[in-house]
């Protein structure tokens, strides 16, 4: 028989609640568990009782739930964690479920990790991951990977606090933690998953998944490089350059080790570059990237020249010789306006004197002028 409604459901036996709890329909085995935690709790909470017959609502439910929970009314609570249709009646019932549970009964375990797989509910989900505390049980990886990109924070938060704590970065496949980490947004979230790949000295994933990332979560992620103070080479961050953002480039370099290469060298003239020839900022936008270029282009000049200086001159693309031109020009300009500059203060500030100014201006031009020379020579 199939029963319409719970005003039905409540004038059964005992034995057929029972029976309707454990063989009938999904709204069915609901129906029978409210009642059956109804009678329970007349005994402890009549008041309550009372409402719940009047109208059975979500709110009245979660009490029964802390009712059948003290009873020791486990299977009450599993229908009630997977066929009550509120996402917050199933996820107190999973609740108590689990705290009624010990390490031994595995069938409960297995439903457990059953209604985290299945059940989309975020409420039920965040329930699950911040109440696990099974020590003997690992939760599967796969499903904690999958509920640390969830659309709910608070999903996110609970699955990456049990990912750190219950496992070891080389447990799980990089590629996994890469992706993972790639789909953050939260810093505190970001922090927590590089600082577990730190215990483990896999620094290289956080490059792998700033690969991977959106601009705002390769910041994050290369602010923790620099505040952990962790350096890469060239090769490493090479990929990640060629975002040619320069909030993304100047924190590249605060953790780049600087190299006789000639991409890190390109890398950092276009830079420089840009930095001079961007065009006068009409919103709020440009202004940024202005900055954030003009931030860079103080940091860059000195590796950039001092890495100019000290390698050999190779064959340059043609972006790269009109990079060089530019960073060449300029540094002409200043130093023709410094030369009819006649401010003693300003040079006292600076704590070097024109002379010396002049001296390695003139010394940078003519390393430029080489570099661009030598090329010339090769197209001849």
């Amino acid at each position: 028989m199939h029963y319409q409604n719970f005003e039905q459901v409540k004038r059964l036996d005992s034995n057929a609640l029972d029976a309707l709890l454990a063989g009938g329909d999904p709204q069915e085995r609901v129906w029978a568990a409210w009642e059956i935690g109804l009678r329970l709790g007349k005994k402890a909470l009549p008041d309550i009782t009372h409402q719940a017959y009047a109208a059975p609502d979500p709110g009245t439910r979660r009490h029964m739930v802390v009712v059948l929970a003290g009873m020791g009314k486990q299977s009450v609570l599993r229908t009630l964690a997977l066929h009550d249709p509120d996402d917050a009646v199933r996820g107190t019932s999973i609740q108590y479920l689990m705290h009624t549970t010990d390490e031994t009964e595995t069938g409960n375990i297995d439903l457990i990790i059953e209604l985290l797989e299945k059940d989309r509910s975020p409420i039920v989900k965040h329930s699950i991951l911040v109440n696990w505390d099974f020590d003997q049980h690992q939760m599967p990886v796969g499903l904690l990977l999958n509920c640390a990109i969830n659309k709910s924070g608070d999903v996110r938060l609970a699955a990456i606090k049990q990912i750190v704590k219950q496992y070891d970065p080389h447990e799980v496949a990089s590629a996994d933690i890469v992706k993972c980490l790639a789909n953050q947004i939260s810093k505190d979230m970001i922090y927590m998953l590089s600082d577990w790949l730190l215990t483990a000295k896999l620094h290289d994933i956080l490059i792998s998944a700033a690969n991977r990332a959106q601009p705002p979560t390769i910041i994050i992620i290369l602010d923790f490089i620099a505040d952990r103070d962790l350096k890469f080479s060239w090769d490493r961050m090479q990929t990640l350059s060629g975002r040619k953002n320069p909030d993304i480039d100047i924190r590249i370099l605060e953790s780049l080790q600087m190299a006789d290469d000639v991409g890190l060298i390109s890398w950092l003239a276009f830079g420089v570059a840009r930095a001079i020839t961007l065009p006068k900022a009409e919103y709020h936008a440009q202004f940024l990237e202005q900055r954030n270029a003009a931030n860079f282009y103080h940091v860059a000049m000195d590796p950039f020249l001092k890495l100019v200086k000290e390698s050999p001159a190779p064959k340059m693309a043609v972006s790269d010789k009109q990079n060089f031109k530019t960073i060449l020009n300029h540094l002409e300009n200043e130093l023709d306006y410094f030369s009819s500059y006649d401010d003693e203060d300003y040079w006292e500030d600076e704590e070097m004197s024109f002379e010396e100014y002049a001296q390695e201006m003139t010394s940078n031009c003519d390393t430029l002028k080489k570099w661009l020379h030598l090329n010339i020579s090769r197209q001849t």
